[in-house]
Order: C-alpha cells, then sequence, then structure tokens
C-alpha cells in the first residue's frame, strides 16, 4: 500500500479571501465548506507553531466509497464516513455549472436519505453501507488524518498529516489510467 504524508496549510492571501465569502453567506443558510490546500515546508510550519495559538490536535480515519467506474470522484463528488458518519461532498461548480474562482466550493449532503437522493437510490431499511454496496459503491481509499488546529489572527488554521492506504487497488484513482 502507498502511504502519502503531507502537509496543508492555507496562505494568508487566500484567508482574506476566504473570510469575505464566509461572511458573505448569512447564518441560516446551509453549510457549505470553502477550503484551498497548500504543501506547506517544515519552516513554515515552524513559523506557525511560533506566531499561532494552538487550539486542538485529533486523528480520524475517512473511509472513501464509489463504483468501480469512478464515477463520483471523477466529479469531484467525495462519499466518506468519517466515524460512522457518512457525508456526500457535491462540488458548487457541477450544481452552478460554472467555475468557482479557483476556490474549491462543496454543498455537504450529512444525512443517508440526502446522500440516496443524492445518488438516485432508495433506503431498504439495512445498514447504509449495505445499501450503497447493493449500488455497486465500494471502499477505494482509507485515509488517516492527524490534524493540528491553530488560531492565527482571526483565522483558523489546519495542519494535516495525512497517510492513505487503498484497501482496493483495482478502484484507486491513480491506479485507472486513460490511454
Amino acid at each position: 500500500s502507498v502511504i502519502v504524508m503531507q502537509r496543508f496549510l492555507v496562505p494568508r492571501i487566500a484567508f482574506d479571501k476566504c473570510r469575505t465569502l464566509a461572511r458573505s453567506f448569512s447564518t441560516s443558510a446551509p453549510h457549505f465548506e470553502v477550503e484551498k490546500k497548500f504543501e506547506i515546508t517544515k519552516q513554515q510550519e515552524d513559523q506557525l507553531r511560533q506566531s499561532a495559538k494552538l487550539i486542538s490536535e485529533k486523528q480520524f480515519t475517512d473511509r472513501y466509497f464509489d463504483r468501480k467506474d469512478l464515477s463520483l470522484s471523477t466529479k469531484d463528488m467525495w462519499l466518506r464516513s468519517r466515524q460512522a458518519v457518512w457525508e456526500l461532498k457535491i462540488p458548487l461548480t457541477i450544481m452552478n455549472h460554472g467555475d468557482a474562482n479557483n476556490v474549491d466550493h462543496y454543498k455537504e449532503l450529512s444525512s443517508e436519505s440526502e446522500i440516496a437522493e443524492a445518488l438516485s437510490f432508495k433506503l431498504t431499511g439495512r445498514p447504509f453501507e449495505q445499501d450503497l454496496c447493493g449500488q455497486g459503491y465500494t471502499e477505494f481509499a482509507s485515509i488517516t488524518t492527524h490534524r493540528t488546529k491553530y488560531l492565527k489572527d482571526d483565522v483558523t488554521v489546519d495542519v494535516d498529516l495525512v497517510t492513505y492506504n487503498s484497501p482496493n487497488p483495482s478502484l484507486s484513482p491513480s491506479s485507472s489510467s486513460s490511454s
């Protein structure tokens, strides 16, 4: 299995853009995630540790699901289970049929009934994962993240150390190739 370790940090310029975008959403609006990821050096991480306040550290594992043809991930849609909670992220560029100014915007569906509706199948009353498998979905990746959260000025910064494992290498996006 392949292990990839990465560190991510949102730089100050992106902070301002995300902060402005976040203010444009009302508190009663549905939850949308806005994130931009950057690989950082050890020196940049050390500077962050010295100048920001440590808020928390945690570790979690995400299990990602798709069909054999990767019909979700090739559209930047992500179906995952984290601590037995299901979530489907749908890029707003698909929903709005346009460019999202080079910032990733997702609508997050977190109820099993909403996810089933978005994926066009009906729940049977069995465990949700069984319903997914019955529709041809299978786990293609397991990603463990060690997340350190900092507060810098009025912006929260997550630094992630990520370990990737593919439980089903034949479905891993990196193993699918287009000739």
